[in-house]
């Protein structure tokens, strides 16, 4: 699943219930960029072998993102099975606005190829 939106709209998504393995690229994949933000729910979901990051969220210009990932588990994923960023600009060294919010629960990341840790940038992780 692969969702882009550019310009002053935001992403609204709520997925739930879903298995994927084997995939060629990432399996959830939202991103925002300009005015706009990413609010997401993730339930019951399991990922299993991506060729590059399991679930991947990027907000990029001025929005945040608000994510709450329950019962998701991402095994053995080329990347990381979980990266999440916002950039008001593309590789700041430091977040000009607020930050986001990430929360975690039941969340199993496991045998990823660049860490079992959520990768984030601009977003505070809540476990």
């Amino acid at each position: 699943m692969d969702f882009d939106e550019t310009g002053n709209g935001s992403i609204l998504a709520t997925i739930n219930n879903v298995f994927a393995s084997y995939i060629d690229d990432e399996a959830i994949k939202l991103d925002e960029e300009n005015a706009g933000g990413i609010n997401a729910t993730l339930s019951n979901v399991s990922i299993d072998h991506s060729q590059d990051d399991g679930i991947q969220f990027t907000e990029l210009g001025k929005g945040q993102i608000e994510v709450a990932l329950n019962n998701v588990s991402v095994t053995n994923s080329k990347k990381y099975g979980a990266k999440i960023e916002q950039w008001l600009v593309e590789d700041e060294t430091t977040s000009e606005e607020a930050q986001g919010s990430v929360n975690l629960s039941s969340v199993l990341l496991k045998g990823n190829g660049k860490g079992n840790n959520t990768s984030s940038h601009g977003v505070t992780i809540n476990k």
